[in-house]
């Protein structure tokens, strides 16, 4: 007897359960899919960092979001991330966002979003230095669909 009344039991807890449970995923976040930390390339003691977030690639305007980290303690060396969007609708091409720049240990926040659906992204992180205006040392991330385990 006890071991049925506690079947029904948690029978009932489940089928209480189950529709908070199914708003919570009809509510996805905005930006669902974390793709990870991408660090700029060797070579140098100091570096960039980012921490990558993404929305899914059918949407009609792609996003990226993140935190960019500047990790060299060279002075006049910051870090920076920039976004190239390949297209994918009938007019294709490609698209590039204005880069974000974080000079200093605080993290720096960025938003990247692409004008039209796209097919995959490019996010380029490098070390920056603004006395010349250039960037060196750059690792560029590739972040595709297909990446994500569905």
């Amino acid at each position: 007897m006890r071991i049925a009344v506690r079947g029904v039991l948690l029978a009932a807890v489940l089928v209480l359960g189950l529709p908070a449970a199914a708003q919570a995923v009809e509510r996805p976040s905005p930006f669902p899919f974390h793709w990870g930390k991408i660090r700029s390339a060797s070579g140098h003691s100091g570096h960039a960092r980012v921490d990558a977030w993404v929305t899914a690639f059918n949407e009609k305007h792609f996003q990226t979001y993140g935190s960019l980290y500047d990790r060299d303690r060279h002075a006049g060396h910051c870090a920076s991330v920039q976004a190239r969007f390949h297209y994918s609708d009938s007019r294709g091409g490609t698209g590039r966002s204005k880069p974000r720049r974080a000079c200093g240990p605080e993290k720096k926040g960025f938003l990247f979003e692409s004008a039209r659906p796209v097919k995959w992204l490019d996010l380029k992180v490098c070390v920056y230095r603004p006395a010349g205006g250039t960037v060196a040392h750059c690792r560029t991330e590739r972040i595709r669909d297909e990446d994500f385990a569905w």
